[in-house]
């Protein structure tokens, strides 16, 4: 999938249709997935079969127009977390109607690392927010967190 940059430096993707992520069956024994127009089925077959305590991650990766806002309420509905950047947080703000605030990749790094490594959901989520606070405030994409966020993350 080739990609350039935009002017503001958004990476633009020019993706294809009906190709393999198009046409995902639904196999029992089927571990992750990506989505597409064929493949929406299956990823409501795999999520309908998921054991009750499992998370769902969902990951909502926005590119041109392939989504909707009937797919994505869908998907929101059905996941326990939602991964989302700032531009896409723009896009869906606006698709519902809300003022667009703010979003984070470290936000969402440090929740879900958190929730893996045994934490409950509110020590994940404090933790997420202590980091990515910690983030806003420094130069660059990746700054070294403080030992603190090291320790625990």
């Amino acid at each position: 999938m080739p990609v350039g940059l935009d002017a503001d430096g958004i990476p633009q993707y020019d993706i294809k249709e009906n190709v393999a992520w198009d046409n995902i069956p639904l196999l029992l024994n089927l571990k992750c997935l990506p989505g597409g127009p064929v493949s929406r089925d299956t990823v409501r077959g795999v999520v309908a079969a998921m054991p009750q305590d499992s998370y769902k991650v969902f990951d909502i990766n926005l590119h041109r127009n392939f989504y909707s806002k009937e797919v994505l309420l869908e998907s929101m509905g059905i996941c326990d977390i939602l991964k989302i950047n700032d531009e896409e947080l723009v896009t869906v703000s606006g698709l519902l109607g809300y003022k667009y605030e703010s979003a984070g990749d470290s936000f969402t790094a440090t929740f879900v690392a958190s929730v893996l490594k045994g934490r409950t959901l509110r020590e994940a989520h404090q933790l997420a927010v202590e980091v990515s606070a910690f983030v806003c405030t420094q130069n660059g994409a990746m700054p070294v967190l403080p030992e603190k966020y090291r320790a625990v993350s």
